[in-house]
């Protein structure tokens, strides 16, 4: 997988989150996986098409989406994830990887990106559709998430 769109994720997710004060991240584990991967109980799905084709799973506890989503609610306390708390949830996932794609994006790469689809429960199993699946743990102040990207250069 590019190692630019790597780079251009684990930016994004730094950059995005601490315009809401989510500040010290780190990356944890990285790891590959083959078109299967379990999730946390927050998962939110990103389709990206265009120049590359796949998708970008943010994957959480509950506990780290809802500290997320009061950051992103100037504070408010989120006890549960509500409908508003999984909006903002969501709205981080887009706005992550609508950053990225244009830190990723030059002369030779467009990428486009589908509305975010949530997905609670735990341990779900998802099937990509490209043949790897990177992952990049990504660690700060109010928890991890593991971002399982799935993506390959589109043939032209």
């Amino acid at each position: 997988m590019n190692a630019k769109l790597l780079s251009s994720l684990s930016e994004s997710v730094i950059q995005v989150l601490s315009q809401f004060g989510i500040q010290d991240f780190k990356k944890g584990r990285m790891a590959t996986y083959d078109k299967r991967v379990t999730t946390e109980y927050v998962t939110v799905l990103v389709g990206i098409t265009h120049g590359l084709r796949g998708n970008i799973a943010y994957s959480m506890c509950q506990k780290t989406a809802c500290n997320i989503a009061s950051r992103m609610m100037m504070g408010m306390p989120v006890e549960e994830l509500d409908e508003m708390s999984q909006s903002a949830i969501t709205e981080m996932a887009n706005m992550i990887t609508g950053h990225a794609a244009t830190l990723y994006a030059d002369g030779d790469h467009t990428v486009d990106i589908a509305p975010p689809n949530l997905m609670l429960g735990e341990n779900v199993s998802m099937r990509f559709s490209t043949g790897r699946i990177v992952l990049i743990e990504m660690i700060s102040e109010v928890g991890s998430i593991n971002l399982f990207i799935g993506l390959e250069e589109k043939a032209a």
